[in-house]
């Protein structure tokens, strides 16, 4: 099975590693270093792969963002073992990297519609709030946050013609 994303989460109660491989339309999560499978489960139905993961750690409650190509966040909690949330997103979007901000938000890049949505993950609870509109830009897939010695955080893309873009917060510059 071809490896998409590959994450971990360290497991406080089993005291252990576990590594968590995105494949094509499942998620697979393996002890380290014994390989004992932790837990598996499908994500996708459609014809569609999953785009990114990210592990989300408070110590309270760990979870799992996954997003696909065809518009689908799951939201999966790693120590219950099961899916919290599952957002699908009716019109053409195509999901890719996801970043975690100021412990709050979590952030999602969608590709066609140039935009990026955020949700409010403060306590774990997931209401999708604004998007960020990013018209023009023809960006990939590829989105980081980044800390800059003068804007402080920002987010830093590439377009399609792989130049380096970078979105500062109005209020810094």
């Amino acid at each position: 099975m071809p490896i998409y994303n590959l994450d971990y989460w360290y497991n406080k109660k089993s005291n252990k590693y576990i590594l968590i491989h995105s494949g094509k339309k499942s998620i697979l999560m393996y002890e380290f270093p014994n390989n004992k499978i932790y837990d598996t489960f499908n994500t996708i139905e459609k014809h569609s792969y999953n785009s990114d993961l990210l592990v989300l750690a408070s110590g309270e409650r760990d979870i799992l963002a996954i997003s696909s190509s065809m518009g689908l966040i799951i939201i999966y909690d790693l120590n219950q073992k099961k899916i919290m949330l599952k957002i699908i997103f009716e019109n053409h979007v195509s999901l890719g990297n996801f970043i975690k901000w100021n412990d709050n938000y979590l952030f999602v890049f969608d590709s066609i519609n140039e935009r990026i949505i955020n949700f409010n993950i403060k306590n774990f609870e997931f209401k999708n709030e604004d998007e960020i509109s990013l018209p023009h830009t023809k960006l990939n897939k590829f989105i980081k946050k980044v800390n800059h010695p003068i804007y402080s955080e920002s987010i830093m893309c590439m377009d399609i013609n792989s130049k380096i873009k970078l979105f500062v917060n109005a209020k810094d510059k």
